[in-house]
């Protein structure tokens, strides 16, 4: 998918393309790594269609943000979790650099819940 961007922006439907993407964070953590790292050069391609979606984007990385390491889990699936926040919040870099973005509630909130994350 990320190739599709590359080579043919100027041909794909864009919106359907992004719905794809953002199903995708609700995925297993591979594919939401491969969905942030493609997201965000959506970014770059698409801005104004992601500003559109950040009512569908929001709920998925706010979830991800919020998500816990479970007692009965390995070190792998903790790294892994790790790592997929680390690709989420990199996304949200990538989206708060969207001009007037700071505008718009959806960054807002992803914000606030930044605020009440556990640190450690």
């Amino acid at each position: 998918m990320s190739k599709l961007l590359d080579l043919y922006v100027e041909h794909l439907p864009i919106s359907p393309f992004l719905d794809t993407l953002i199903a995708g964070l609700k995925d297993h953590n591979y594919n939401k790594i491969a969905c942030c790292h493609i997201l965000r050069k959506a970014v770059q391609f698409a801005p104004i269609e992601i500003v559109e979606k950040m009512s569908q984007i929001t709920p998925s990385v706010i979830e991800i943000l919020t998500m816990q390491v479970k007692e009965s889990w390995v070190k792998q699936e903790a790294d892994r979790l790790e790592e997929v926040k680390m690709n989420v919040l990199d996304l949200v870099v990538e989206i708060s650099t969207i001009s007037d973005m700071s505008m718009f509630n959806h960054l807002a909130l992803l914000l606030i819940s930044f605020a009440n994350l556990p640190l450690g």
